[in-house]
């Protein structure tokens, strides 16, 4: 099997960022997209998915705590410094891993709940089964649009990870993706 990406830089698999120009800090969901966007030739945009597809199944086999960067690079079939010198850490991987899965389900549930909060706003009662079928039916379904249930199977399976996990740097992503004023940003968008 031949490894293309050996020498991203100088191979051209990915555009020379400097690090000043780059911020690594953990990004909004739309942070993902401008990712993509450094990948902007097909390859390099499969590049891209093959990653982080190869960080999600890892993720949802071993958990945050069990998955190493190790482990992704060789379910990927990419050099360990390459996931490294792009993501930078677990952690960030996890997140963006978390982000992409769960961009349909939160948007979903802002969806839900903005509705919720509009019949509120017309005098409408709203039952507190409402609200909770807004938070819960996204990830538990999946993606009712989606052509075959992979997707749905993967996002429930990521989902069942991030809320049985112990890990303190899990609990914090997900407080960010899915509680307090994320979600209200997200319902006001």
């Amino acid at each position: 099997m031949t490894n293309v990406l050996q020498t991203p830089r100088s191979a051209g698999v990915f555009p020379a960022v400097h690090e000043e120009e780059c911020d690594w800090k953990p990004a909004a969901p739309s942070g993902i997209e401008e990712r993509v966007g450094q990948f902007s030739r097909t390859d390099r945009r499969e590049t891209y998915h093959r990653f982080m597809d190869a960080a999600e199944s890892v993720f949802i086999r071993f958990g945050y705590e069990g998955a190493s960067i190790r482990m992704i690079s060789r379910e990927a079939e990419a050099p360990l410094g390459t996931l490294h010198h792009y993501w930078g850490s677990k952690e960030v991987l996890f997140r963006e891993t978390c982000e992409r899965r769960f961009a349909t389900v939160l948007a979903k549930q802002a969806e839900r709940l903005a509705d919720c909060e509009r019949r509120l706003d017309a005098g409408e009662g709203v039952a507190a089964e409402s609200v909770l079928r807004a938070l819960i039916e996204p990830p538990v379904l999946g993606d009712g649009d989606a052509a075959d249930g992979s997707a749905a199977d993967a996002t429930r399976n990521l989902y069942g990870r991030v809320i049985t996990e112990p890990s303190e740097v899990v609990r914090r992503i997900v407080r960010d993706l899915f509680h307090g004023p994320a979600l209200q940003r997200r319902i006001n968008e």
